[in-house]
């Protein structure tokens, strides 16, 4: 063994665990006080404490502290606020108060124009100070308590202030009647300067002193004399931590019959002093205020004894104590903060320990630290009220080795009744002669040749023991090792290689592997025969032999010679995880979407040569999902597509299925997938994906990047690189609308692979001028009035181009029409022509009909003679724009016929009235029809008068409905004559 061996004479040491610890044994005493408080502001401006402007019930609160000695006292990280001990206010560092001085904490705003040092908390004292009553306190940076105030209730709408040894009301104290006086002494001048600043600047040691802690009073306030206040020394400490019980029975802490994670927990107290300790009214737990345990008034722990507090349950220990079910919120496996406080609520140890999770054991406090309680020599997981059981010795088993055997290494640990076998992953086994016995993996040991060799057990250089072992010889005979498996010849450039030797022994000897010659990039396992190793990033021949020997004189090689080949340029293009649902999510065009086969992986070529894919393996989470066909060839700029299933593809085409789906599926949002070469465990190409959501389109190979987003375009394109976005332009350069016509404007893109599509993308829309045309935000165009103007538009992150659209604007077709004769003439009698003028005859269309009956007449004017009672109608149409007018046309026999029978107005909107007269009296029934002969309503069917009479009609039915736009007929009926009318109804 080499000189430089640890010493062994022992077993005694400390081994260092993963934990912090603080101790505080005594609560200091300072000339801090707080001196005002104010819990309750009064309502509007006056309760502007803070002088912000605003009253605010939390921000205008406030805390005064004063400094009452003779020295300069430095508060950095001192802590105050209310019992809340989560949001406390902490002083920044360098923060000083001189003799005299005085600072104000308020609950938040901009505290303005006072003379001392303020300070603003997040919006709030604590959980705000509660004016039913509250406790403030005044902690140092250790956490012991420097000033402490409780006060029930608080007076309201006016602050407490200290007077004499107390507090009380403000107004009731103050001459002037003040509510408060923050920062001042009571009833000063408001804006009076102090006796001296707080300081918040880093002074030197000349001009800055440090107060010395008094242990047995509290300083005065302006004339209040001190009070005393001791506060002793207690000779006691944390020993035992139990966060983590053990599962199953052995975790079983408190010995009630059952195990439970938080009532088996424990804290165990230790006296290390010559006197009793009461316990009386002392509080144990975490930093969980509201939940620590308060001791019985009869708890005390005698000279060098223990006191243990469990969480809950009933402890087989009558002296032991339990909590609540659980001690604080519960300890933290991972660590906590224990709190010992004595009957003056003052901190008598503070601890912080940090643990590793599942150790599944008590923490004890050794030489000042915690270690695992089991830890070496240590014995057992826990130890509740007592001292830690410890082994006194250790010893190593005889493995009784014969040349050739293989046994397994023992500790055995030693204590006054009885022995354990130790059987650990952390020791380290020595063989000093390593040709004679030699260490495995495992914690074993195996016997090469007969000799004489010393064993020795270590973990993490500490010694255990030693054993001198004896290797007895056994000599059968001995054949040569035999080697089968044959190495793979080529690799690429800094990828990695792995080969794994198969070889064996007639006799079944252990085999022991060495290099003859390999590169020194190269390992291999003594044991194992596994060679492996990062290839370097050139490529190369490199010769490699090596040996296998049997231990006994039996020894075969193996030579061969690895190509070390250019690097593939392959990579993971593309990856569909999750189809989109529907026929959108058809991805290997099958006709069908199905959740696995429609998944599929893309490889690209991005190199200039071709590449073999043969035998390359694709991995998920490196288990193969799918191995491609020899001889497939991946050309320059090609790409390869593997889809879960479907249907075959032709021989040649570069797209395959795996059967069903690949491996278990891809993970829609996290996966890592692996291209791996044919004939070793390199990794060519790599994609690992980890996403918030499902992506419903595929990922390209960045692993997050979806395909879809800007400037992309469709969900998927297996086979094809990803279309994407070349130019932007408008879906129009130019347009012609009428006044009042409405238009959507959007963005035509023009794509990678050729196609053209409105882009959603939210553009801005500009127009030149206003009054003219209006254009929203969406793109939605609004022809204001007559005239030219010009539509801009960009994009934030993309040039448009064309960045204008002209626009035309002209007056509504019927504005521009005029009628001769008018249109709304009843009727018309005679030869009459029918003219329509407009400023632009040659760029409207018309169309006349007579009686529902289309005309051989397309221009603007028709001569019409009359033959009875005719309908004339002309239909203009400019582009999209229609109009229709309409003439009810008379010759002079039919105007006489129905003289007595007519309707005005006639066209008409609304209603009309149908007049007629009777040269006698008689039955009248007068019946409307539509066109197609169906009878629409009955307006008279009784007797009448001799004279003139009239009926309205409302453009309703019989039903009450208004009837459509259209020609009606009136029907007459007397019992001397029959007449009829034609209505003309206009919606």
């Amino acid at each position: 063994m080499a000189k430089d061996t640890p010493h062994r004479t022992g077993w005694f040491w400390t081994i260092a665990f993963a934990s912090c610890l603080s101790i505080t044994t005594e609560v200091q005493s300072t000339s801090i006080v707080i001196d005002e408080i104010l819990a309750d502001p009064p309502t509007g401006t006056a309760g502007d404490a803070n002088r912000d402007g605003v009253r605010q019930t939390y921000a205008d609160e406030f805390i005064e502290l004063v400094n009452t000695g003779t020295d300069t006292i430095a508060i950095a990280g001192w802590q105050l606020g209310d019992d809340d001990t989560a949001s406390r206010f902490t002083f920044p560092d360098s923060t000083q108060l001189p003799p005299g001085g005085r600072l104000v904490l308020f609950g938040g705003g901009t505290p303005t124009g006072f003379a001392v040092p303020t300070f603003a908390d997040d919006g709030r004292i604590g959980n705000g100070l509660t004016n039913a009553g509250d406790v403030v306190l005044l902690l140092d940076a250790r956490g012991d308590t420097v000033d402490r105030v409780d006060f029930s209730p608080w007076p309201q709408d006016q602050s407490i202030v200290r007077s004499g040894s107390s507090f009380a009301a403000h107004k009731e104290v103050s001459t002037t009647g003040e509510r408060f006086s923050p920062g001042r002494v009571l009833d000063a001048a408001v804006g009076a300067s102090p006796p001296a600043a707080v300081s918040t600047a880093t002074s030197s040691p000349a001009d800055t002193t440090t107060a010395t802690p008094s242990p047995t009073t509290t300083p005065s306030v302006e004339g209040i004399s001190p009070v005393p206040r001791p506060r002793p020394h207690y000779p006691i400490t944390i020993s035992e931590i139990l966060a983590d019980p053990p599962s199953g029975p052995a975790g079983d802490a408190n010995g009630d019959g059952r195990r439970h994670t938080y009532e088996d927990e424990f804290i165990e107290l230790h006296n290390t002093g010559t006197a009793a300790i009461s316990l009386a009214g002392w509080q144990l737990g975490d930093d969980d205020t509201a939940t620590r345990f308060t001791f019985p008034a009869d708890a005390r722990i005698a000279p060098d004894g223990y006191a243990v507090l469990f969480g809950g349950g009933t402890p087989i220990d009558p002296a032991a104590f339990a909590a609540d079910g659980r001690i604080g919120n519960g300890l933290t496996n991972s660590g906590d903060r224990l709190l010992l406080l004595d009957a003056a609520a003052d901190t008598v140890l503070d601890i912080t320990f940090a643990s590793k999770s599942n150790i599944n054991q008590s923490l004890v406090r050794i030489d000042g630290q915690f270690e695992l309680h089991n830890l070496l020599p240590g014995k057992g997981r826990f130890s509740p009220g007592r001292s830690r059981t410890q082994y006194t010795a250790f010893t190593i088993a005889d493995p009784q080795l014969i040349a050739g055997d293989t046994r397994d290494l023992l500790l055995l640990a030693h204590y006054p009744t009885g022995t354990d076998t130790l059987a650990d992953a952390d020791f380290q086994w020595l063989s000093v002669e390593p040709t004679i016995a030699q260490i495995r993996p495992g914690a074993s040991v195996r016997a090469l040749r007969p000799g004489r060799t010393r064993l020795e057990c270590w973990r993490n250089a500490h010694f255990f023991a030693q054993r001198i072992i004896r290797v007895r010889a056994l000599d059968p005979p001995n054949d040569p090792p035999l080697i089968t498996s044959q190495p793979d010849t080529t690799a690429f450039a800094d990828g990695w290689y792995r080969y794994a030797i198969r070889a064996s022994d007639p006799e079944a000897n252990s085999l022991v592997y060495t290099f003859a010659q390999a590169p020194p990039w190269l390992r291999l396992d003594s044991q194992t025969g596994l060679i492996q190793g990062r290839t370097p990033d050139t490529t190369g021949i490199f010769t490699i032999v090596f040996e296998a020997a049997d231990g006994r004189g039996g020894l075969a090689a193996q030579r061969y010679r690895l190509h070390v080949l250019p690097r593939p340029q392959v990579r993971i293009a593309e990856i569909l995880s999750d189809p989109p649902q529907g026929l959108s999510g058809d991805a290997n065009g099958d006709g069908r979407r199905h959740a696995f086969e429609d998944e599929f992986v893309e490889l690209h070529n991005a190199g200039p040569a071709p590449i073999d894919l043969g035998g390359c393996r694709l991995a998920d989470d490196k288990r193969p999902i799918f191995s491609f066909p020899a001889s497939t060839i991946l050309s320059p700029d090609a790409r390869a597509v593997v889809f879960g299933g479907g249907r075959a593809f032709p021989n040649g085409d570069l797209r395959f299925t795996a059967g069903g789906r690949l491996g278990d599926g891809l993970g829609n949002r996290r996966d890592a997938l692996y291209l791996i070469g044919p004939a070793s465990h390199d990794t060519l190409a790599r994609l690992v994906y980890d996403l918030r959501r499902d992506p419903d389109q595929s990922i390209l190979g960045d692993g997050h990047t979806l395909h879809a987003t800007w400037p992309g375009r469709t969900p998927f394109s297996p086979g094809a690189p990803r279309p994407v976005l070349q130019s932007l332009r408008p879906n129009h350069h130019t347009l012609h609308l009428v006044r009042g016509e409405q238009r959507q404007l959007r963005l035509i893109g023009s794509y990678s692979d050729g196609g053209e599509y409105p882009v959603a993308a939210a553009a801005h829309w500009t127009s030149s001028d206003a009054a003219i045309a209006s254009v929203a935000k969406d793109g939605a165009l609004t022809a204001v009035d007559t005239g030219t103007c010009h539509i801009a538009v960009h994009l934030d992150s993309f040039a448009v181009h064309p960045d204008t659209v002209s626009l035309y604007i002209r007056p509504p077709l019927v504005e521009t029409l005029r009628f001769s004769p008018a249109w709304q003439a009843a009727s018309i009698t005679g030869d009459q022509p029918f003219i329509v003028r407009t400023s632009h005859p040659a760029k409207q269309s018309y169309t006349w009909f007579r009686n529902g009956q289309r005309l051989p007449v397309m221009a603007p004017q028709y001569l019409h003679t009359p033959m009875g009672l005719d309908t004339i109608r002309v239909q203009i149409r400019r582009s999209f724009e229609t109009v229709s007018r309409q003439w009810i046309v008379q010759s002079p026999a039919a105007k006489r016929a129905v003289r007595s029978f007519l309707a005005a107005p006639n066209p008409f909107n609304a209603a009309t009235r149908i007049y007629f007269h009777l040269a006698r009296a008689g039955h009248v029934r007068l019946d409307l029809y539509n066109m197609q002969g169906q009878r629409v309503r009955i307006l008279a069917n009784a007797e009448f008068n001799v004279g003139s009479h009239q009926l309205n009609w409302d453009g309703r039915d019989r039903q009450g409905r208004p009837v459509a736009t259209g020609l009606y007929l009136a029907w007459l009926v007397t019992s001397h004559t029959q007449s009829h009318a034609k209505l003309l109804l206009l919606r």
